[in-house]
């Protein structure tokens, strides 16, 4: 008898199309007994490459403020003038400014959400190592930042400047996604006080200082429940840490990673790439290297396949071709330690509350009351009610006849 393996391939390849696992898992099962729906599950992670990444990400919580910035660029095209002017000469070279900065970058402290942006004429590392360093100058040095990985991001002056400032630079292929929310809400506040007087027009570098005074100083974010200039007091770590714990996302479960196992990293799709264009790599990688930040304190995965700079993956950007879905813990710190002692007594609450259910569980149930009198129809009633009277009034009759009543 062929193995359960072979069977699964056979049976995938036999003419019909499969989309769905447990249609192949049946077919399979009738020419094998042995094999699961497990079994079939595991031969397609091995042998199909996926066309979509999973849904939901899990969220990373910093330990306090400045340990770590996403930085992002963005264009703001909302009522602004053209981006370049008419080069004067036909055949002139070279870039034009335009009479507004078009681009800004974007730096987000991902603990304390404070933010700040420098507009920028041109996205080229000339204007990014320039507004790399003013956002030092406003927000301090953090210990890591995470970015897309964009050219600007990749240059060689930049890359120093990291390294001179004891900065870890971490690439993300899945997006900077706290950076990219906050520019959603950056660009809303931009149009609405571009819109605030339509009959003047607006440059949004003039009105960007107290789009970021306001965020920054008057907004309560959401995520840590205080505006983002309250949380950087050193007083309040403890309450935002809280704050961000709870709102924690914890979506995904990852099989654990060893070096020498195989694997397929996460790649971005081309500008004009169709959905049917997969994001997994479709060649088969093996992982070399596993190195935990000393600065940030996460897992980093390094992959024999050539990388952005031989920059490392992090585990969202890796699926494991054979494994099953355990992931351990890490070792928690001290401010972990704290942090579940805070929640411990909750946790107890929880677990009372629990044991309370399932004690009410076992009891024998109550009778169940008497079912409450219908309320009948009116035509119903009435018809009840004249039988009732004609009954009446037959009885009286025959009394009558009979002992001469009246």
């Amino acid at each position: 008898m062929p193995s359960v393996e072979d069977t699964i391939n056979t049976t995938y390849f036999g003419g019909r199309i499969y989309t769905a696992a447990k249609s192949l898992y049946l077919d399979a099962r009738k020419k094998n007994a042995d094999v699961t729906l497990d079994d079939v599950n595991k031969w397609i992670a091995k042998n199909i490459v996926r066309t979509k990444n999973y849904k939901f990400q899990n969220s990373w919580v910093a330990k306090g403020p400045r340990e770590e910035y996403q930085i992002d660029m963005f264009e703001y095209k909302y009522k602004q003038p053209q981006k370049l002017r008419v080069r004067p000469f036909k055949y002139q070279r070279g870039k034009t400014k335009s009479d507004v900065e078009p681009y800004g970058l974007l730096a987000v402290d991902t603990f304390t959400k404070f933010c700040w942006v420098v507009p920028t004429h041109f996205k080229d590392k000339e204007n990014i190592d320039v507004a790399i360093n003013e956002i030092f100058k406003k927000m301090g040095k953090p210990k890591s930042i995470w970015s897309d990985p964009d050219s600007g991001f990749l240059s060689g002056p930049l890359q120093e400047l990291f390294r001179n400032s004891d900065v870890e630079h971490n690439i993300s292929r899945l997006h900077a996604r706290v950076a990219e929310r906050t520019i959603r809400t950056i660009k809303g506040l931009l149009k609405v006080a571009v819109d605030t007087d339509s009959e003047v027009e607006k440059l949004w570098t003039a009105v960007l200082p107290k789009v970021l005074h306001d965020y920054n100083y008057k907004n309560t974010h959401s995520a840590i429940g205080m505006t983002p200039a309250e949380a950087l007091d050193d007083r309040k770590e403890f309450e935002v840490r809280t704050n961000l714990e709870i709102r924690r996302k914890k979506f995904r479960r990852y099989p654990e990673l060893e070096v020498g196992d195989k694997v397929r990293v996460f790649r971005k799709r081309g500008t004009f790439a169709k959905e049917d264009t997969g994001v997994w790599d479709k060649d088969p990688t093996v992982i070399t290297r596993i190195v935990k930040s000393p600065i940030t304190g996460q897992t980093m995965y390094y992959v024999r396949s050539a990388t952005v700079m031989n920059k490392p993956f992090v585990r969202s950007e890796i699926w494991k071709i054979d494994g099953g879905p355990i992931r351990e813990a890490p070792e928690p710190d001290e401010k972990d330690k704290a942090f579940d002692r805070m929640m411990k007594p909750f946790d107890q609450d929880a677990e009372e509350e629990k044991d309370r259910k399932e004690e009410v569980a076992r009891e024998p149930p109550a009778p169940a009351p008497a079912p409450a009198p219908v309320a009948e129809p009116k035509a119903k009633a009435k018809a009840k009610a004249k039988a009732k009277v004609n009954k009446d009034v037959r009885l009286a009759m025959a009394m009558y006849k009979r002992f001469g009543l009246r």
